[in-house]
């Protein structure tokens, strides 16, 4: 039997402990050994640990990384650079949560350091493993227009960064795999509220082939969303990532080559298709998917990657893809600040001294 893959997981949170547990649900069927959690404070270092029964480190130091194969970081967000560039130069896989830096220019620091010592770098942009959205794919061809909405309450994390990097990431990263085409202009508007960063933002990214993308996020919502529509060639896409749902109308090839013209019906037609027209001319299928565990299959794919060598389904690149529309987004955003209650960078208040030593 060979060796198992050490993982540690850095960020002993609410997101890095659940990393942790599912590490340690896999850790027999995909031959993983669970190091540790690395976590400046004492208090959530000791809870993770007690929940994931393993050892907690202060931070990371030489004789640590010497001793991982792979590594989750769940950190905040203005750390990821360096704990990236720390961890991929020393050869050591690593799984980044979204969003992958907070600019465009961290991002090709993490890129260059993957590319040299050739580890794998996964983004956690889980979404992508939404079955309904994996459904969806295969009825979408050469998108026209695209809306999204995503909406949820303060949940007072993820306060390092605006709503922009912090739920809009996910849809920018789906926007971007559906349209195969560079990014021509983005517009963007947004509201700070509570947080010190955008807590409300919708922006307009438009593309070289003339696709538009509207796409809503909000962090001080009362009802939550996570919904897309995609109008492309010959269909209309509905996806409802909270339930798992797919849609899809395929209009009848009469209407797709404009054969179809309801001022030429006779009074007998237009009875029948007064009763009939979706069904007949606009068919709807749709699809409901079971709930997944999107963070297991996350890293069931990390592992793949691993031992086979293959790419991840969200690779570096595509993580610094979606990074660099945020940072359009952001700047838009800044452009146009009449429109803002206030706007201000939240101070710094996370330090990656507190996470390692020099190595």
């Amino acid at each position: 039997m060979s060796n198992p893959i050490r993982i540690v997981v850095i960020g002993a949170g609410k997101l890095g402990t659940f990393h942790g547990q599912k590490i340690r649900a896999l850790e027999e069927e995909l031959n993983l050994e669970l190091v540790g959690v690395v976590d400046p404070s004492e208090s959530q270092r000791v809870a993770a640990c007690r929940k994931l029964q393993c050892r907690g480190f202060a931070e990371l130091y030489s004789g640590l990384l010497d001793n991982v194969d792979a590594a989750v970081v769940a950190a905040p967000t203005p750390l990821h650079r360096d704990l990236g560039v720390t961890l991929l130069s020393r050869g050591i896989h690593t799984l980044m949560e979204k969003p992958l830096a907070i600019s465009s220019e961290q991002t090709n620091a993490l890129l260059a350091a993957s590319r040299k010592s050739g580890s794998i770098l996964q983004v956690g942009h889980v979404e992508r493993f939404n079955p309904a959205f994996t459904e969806a794919r295969k009825h979408i061809n050469q998108p026209r227009y695209i809306h999204s909405k995503r909406a949820s309450g303060f949940t007072f994390r993820s306060v390092d960064v605006g709503v922009t990097l912090d739920l809009l990431i996910h849809d920018i990263d789906l926007v971007l795999t559906l349209v195969n085409s560079p990014v021509a202009q983005v517009d963007a508007i947004g509201q700070t509220l509570v947080s010190g960063h955008e807590d409300v933002v919708q922006a307009r990214i438009t593309f070289e082939n003339d696709c538009v993308a509207d796409l809503e996020a909000s962090r001080v919502s009362r009802v939550p969303s996570r919904k897309m529509e995609v109008w492309s060639e010959d269909s209309f896409t509905e996806i409802d990532f909270a339930n798992r749902v797919m849609s899809c109308v395929h209009p009848e090839e009469q209407v797709l080559c404009g054969q179809f013209d309801v001022n030429r019906l006779d009074q007998d037609d237009l009875n029948y298709f007064k009763e009939n027209l979706m069904d007949e001319m606009l068919p709807q299928m749709t699809r409901s998917f079971a709930s997944v565990d999107a963070l297991e299959l996350e890293m069931r794919d990390f592992v793949r990657s691993i031992v086979s060598g293959r790419a991840p389904r969200v690779t570096g690149q595509a993580g610094a893809d979606a990074v660099v529309v945020a940072e359009k987004i952001i700047n838009s955003i800044k452009r146009n600040q009449r429109v803002l209650h206030r706007f201000a960078p939240a101070p710094e208040i996370f330090r990656i001294e507190d996470y390692r030593k020099a190595v």
